[in-house]
């Protein structure tokens, strides 16, 4: 039987302001587990440092599975490049060593070509690694992401009352996360809030909230937010990290094979 996970309060809070009334300052509580919350923490200054290196040898400790991946990918195409570039230099020697243009600049664009693929095959590597580290972060900060969805839609509602329409522009002026988040959550350490904004930032959250207008009309404060918080929640594990794939390693590697494989049989020996 699993042990229930051990959760903890946590407080956000900052200034709330709803149409012309004056600013009043807030404060929210969410549940998490110090586990997570810490873990969180530690992505975040990870994200946010300059060198590349420390997330991927650090991030595998809190929960980013993408780590491995990144590490064999790499593997595989500095494996093959090295292979494929002691090929060529092998079909050199049993030229006996035949110093000419065709041979020389073979091999030198046998290990540029490896180098190019490798490099790059890194890049992509990382960019999932990136994503998965977000996607990481967005797990263990769910109960915050609940809490946010309900100042949303209190805002929303704000918007909706009194008017028989809104246009989604007005609506997306009003939205503005950036600044929204900032304001209203300035005890929460700024690279979380940092990470937040990025997230909803790639979400139609105007559109999801067009949709909950009969419910915010009809003031079921409550289920809009619930509904809200799924409708982002599918959005964000469909659009965001369901497309988050090595995939391309499937047609990469083997092009990257083929390329310089013909390379080599055509100028070498």
């Amino acid at each position: 039987m699993e042990e229930k996970e051990e959760k903890k309060e946590y407080k956000a809070g900052g200034f709330y302001q709803k149409n012309d009334e004056a600013p009043k300052e807030f404060e929210i509580t969410y549940e998490n587990s110090p586990e997570k919350q810490e873990n969180t923490y530690k992505l975040m200054e990870l994200l946010a440092s300059p060198s590349p290196w420390r997330i991927l040898f650090e991030g595998g400790k809190l929960g980013v599975k993408a780590i491995k991946h990144f590490f064999l990918i790499v593997f595989l195409f500095l494996f093959t490049n090295t292979i494929l570039f002691f090929y060529a230099l092998t079909r050199w020697f049993m030229t006996g060593l035949e110093i000419n243009k065709p041979n020389l600049l073979a091999i030198l664009f046998t290990f540029l070509l490896g180098l190019a693929a490798t490099l790059y095959a890194a890049h992509q590597a990382y960019g999932y690694v990136l994503i998965d580290t977000i996607r990481v972060i967005y797990e263990n900060l769910a109960s915050l992401f609940q809490k946010i969805c309900e100042i949303i839609i209190d805002k929303a509602e704000a918007i909706f009352k009194g008017k028989k329409q809104v246009s989604d522009k007005a609506l997306a002026n009003a939205l503005d996360f950036g600044k929204m988040i900032n304001e209203k959550f300035q005890k929460v350490p700024r690279f979380i809030r940092r990470g937040v904004i990025f997230i909803m930032d790639k979400i139609p959250v105007v559109g999801m909230l067009m949709e909950l207008k009969d419910d915010l009309e009809a003031g079921n404060k409550e289920d809009a937010s619930f509904k809200l918080y799924m409708s982002i929640d599918d959005f964000i594990q469909e659009n965001i990290f369901g497309n988050n794939t090595v995939s391309w390693i499937w047609w990469l590697l083997p092009l990257n094979i083929i390329v310089i494989g013909i390379l080599i049989r055509s100028q070498i020996g």
